[in-house]
């Protein structure tokens, strides 16, 4: 399944839900067992999404340090073969 669809689907979804209601003061009409077990899993998806995006950002970030201490180390490695060769 596309995300960008599951994403829509909740979306829709909760617009279905708040127009089932019939509108200011009337009853709410329930949503029906395999509305509301669809609507959790489209929860469960657009958390596991939002989870999963968290991670590629963190990822990211911690290769970056990475690169960052490599590139550090490098520099340090090139100075010291410097100083050493001015002895």
């Amino acid at each position: 399944m596309d995300p960008v669809r599951i994403v829509r689907g909740l979306q829709q979804l909760g617009v279905q839900k708040r127009l089932s209601y019939g509108g200011e003061g009337a009853p709410a009409c329930p949503l029906e067992p395999v509305d509301e077990k669809y609507h959790q899993l489209l929860l469960a998806v657009n958390i596991s999404q939002k989870e999963n995006e968290h991670l590629r950002q963190e990822l990211a970030k911690a290769r970056s340090m990475a690169i960052d201490e490599k590139m550090d180390a490098d520099r340090l490695r090139s100075q010291v073969s410097w100083l050493q060769g001015k002895r």
